[in-house]
């Protein structure tokens, strides 16, 4: 996400206090792990289950799945290797699920949402929340297996 106008930039990493850079890349890199575990878990699962004949082809099939839904390769992972398998006989792996339409959320569309994406929509919370509450600077986190993951800020 750019930056808001006016908004004040991030400190440089000489800004910084001491030890703060050092975190910040220590936590970045234990979240690269814990993502690319959890590709390497949903490729194996791919594979043994579904008799796809190697990790290369499982990770192309969810690598192609996030660019055409717009999901990151992350969580789509996560998903697949979390969400129970489906019946060998079911037509569709979530039978039964409704793919009704996003509701709306005007208080976005002020802010310019356009809600096609989860990302847009994340980051038009965001500016919505810093411009009521007249805050400079600010995050959005999910959960991702038990821990937090920030996905969109600001300042």
């Amino acid at each position: 996400m750019t930056e808001e106008p006016g908004a004040p930039a991030p400190p440089t990493a000489a800004e910084r206090p001491e030890g703060q850079e050092d975190a910040a890349l220590a936590v970045d890199e234990r979240n690269r792990r814990l993502a690319h575990a959890g590709v390497a878990r949903a490729e194996k699962l791919l594979v043994e289950h579904y008799g796809l004949p190697s990790q290369r082809e499982a990770f192309d099939l969810l690598r192609h799945a996030s660019q055409d839904f717009n999901i990151k390769l992350h969580t789509l992972a996560d998903v697949a290797a979390h969400l129970p398998a489906p019946r060998v006989e079911a037509p569709t792996w979530m039978p039964g699920r409704s793919h009704g339409a996003a509701p709306p959320v005007p208080a976005l569309r002020a802010v310019g949402a356009r809600g096609d994406s989860p990302g847009a929509v994340l980051a038009a919370a965001l500016r919505r929340t810093l411009s009521v509450t007249g805050a400079h600077m600010g995050n959005v986190q999910l959960v991702e297996n038990g821990m937090l993951r920030m996905e969109k800020h600001v300042g």
